[in-house]
């Protein structure tokens, strides 16, 4: 095991009061045979010079004059990569564990069906002070219980609560990204997220009970941080998250990861599993019951369009046009939580009110809708617990 070579990528951007650390929270590591791959992405504040200060052989920096995102950024990183395992470190924690990479090195050698593997955090401030998770309102979120589950059931995880996994604890096959492709840069919330859910439809995912990383909490500073933009952000980037979600999913992964949800338990052939799916998006859990229920309604009318599901909806579920109807008129609750702010004033209020618009005018044109929802009564959505 000591002569496997694992790669480390580690994307900075002006973090130059923790860069250091980070680094050498890597090298001190009981996992000696390593190979670092650090890109700046443009930093103004002397992250250059503080990378460029260590003059291990094991480093491999790659500097860059302008700032592209980070997920470019570590899919350059992760492509140069030699080893077949891959290490993802941010440049502002600590990896906690010098143990790390030699246990999570060990599962995936000994379980060649896991993808992945993830460990817990514990949380630090600025100046590296110990945070007291109860303080967090996301504290316990990475605090998973290693009770192993499968993959189907990692995907009913994701969907139903959300992300729950550290990116900066994992070790992933490098494989995995070359199957999977690499994280997408136009999300900034939750580009991990939407990779483990696509890790998830063909991997089985290992998470440790171990403190692997100090996960440093930077108010506004950090994507995490719970400003507005990223509050806004997040809502908007996982309603594209959830459009897709089920896309491509084989009927047995469904089935397996999300039977127990099912309006009809023994829904099993094409047409019924359609129709699930849909239905799941007005689960009294959802997380976004709002844009759930936007993507619940247009799957709803295509289904209600298609002359080999309508009988389904009919006489197995009781779904017509008048159902339709009556579900059209509590789209005014669309928010999470109470707010005083219109919803006019995010992109996901103006993008949900201009579905609504043309959906409503599409109905008025067949002569089946006589009113039009309040859409100016729209919320704006509220905030998840991460």
């Amino acid at each position: 095991m000591s002569d496997e070579l694992v790669s480390i990528v580690m994307s900075t951007y002006n973090h130059a009061p923790y860069v250091g650390e980070a680094i050498e929270s890597v090298f001190a590591q009981s996992h000696g045979n390593i190979e670092f791959l650090i890109t700046d992405d443009g930093s103004s504040d002397g992250s250059v010079d503080e990378i460029s200060k260590f003059r291990d052989s094991r480093i491999i920096f790659v500097p860059s004059t302008s700032n592209r995102g980070a997920c470019t950024a570590t899919n350059e990183l992760i492509a140069k990569a030699r080893g077949r395992y891959i290490c993802v470190m941010n440049s502002d924690d600590i990896w906690c564990s010098p143990e790390k990479i030699r246990d999570q090195l060990r599962i995936l050698r000994e379980r060649p069906e896991v993808g992945a593997t993830f460990g817990r955090a514990r949380f630090i401030d600025m100046h590296g002070a110990p945070i007291n998770k109860a303080s967090l309102p996301y504290g316990r979120i990475f605090d998973q219980v290693n009770i192993p589950i499968a993959r189907q059931q990692w995907l009913e995880q994701f969907f139903m609560h959300g992300n729950c996994l550290c990116h900066p604890t994992v070790m992933i096959r490098k494989e995995c990204y070359e199957r999977l492709g690499g994280y997408r840069n136009t999300l900034r919330q939750v580009p991990d997220f939407d990779m483990w859910i696509r890790l998830a439809r063909h991997h089985e995912i290992h998470v440790s009970q171990e403190e692997l990383v100090s996960f440093r909490i930077l108010p506004g500073q950090n994507a995490s941080s719970p400003t507005s933009a990223n509050r806004i952000r997040d809502i908007n980037e996982n309603h594209l998250l959830r459009r897709k979600f089920f896309e491509g999913m084989e009927d047995e992964d469904f089935q397996a990861g999300f039977g127990k949800h099912f309006v009809r338990p023994d829904a099993s052939d094409p047409i019924s599993l359609r129709i699930e799916k849909a239905l799941i998006c007005f689960h009294k859990d959802s997380l976004y019951p709002g844009p759930d229920s936007i993507i619940g309604l247009e799957r709803v009318q295509q289904l209600l369009e298609d002359p080999l599901a309508v009988n389904t909806l009919r006489f197995d579920y009781g779904i017509d046009d008048r159902w339709f109807h009556n579900k059209m008129t509590v789209m005014e609750h669309l928010s999470r939580e109470p707010t005083t702010s219109p919803a006019v004033h995010s992109v996901e209020g103006r993008g949900l009110m201009g579905r609504l618009r043309r959906m409503c005018h599409t109905l008025r044109l067949r002569g089946c809708f006589s009113g039009c929802v309040r859409t100016e009564k729209i919320a704006a959505m509220g905030n998840r617990r991460i």
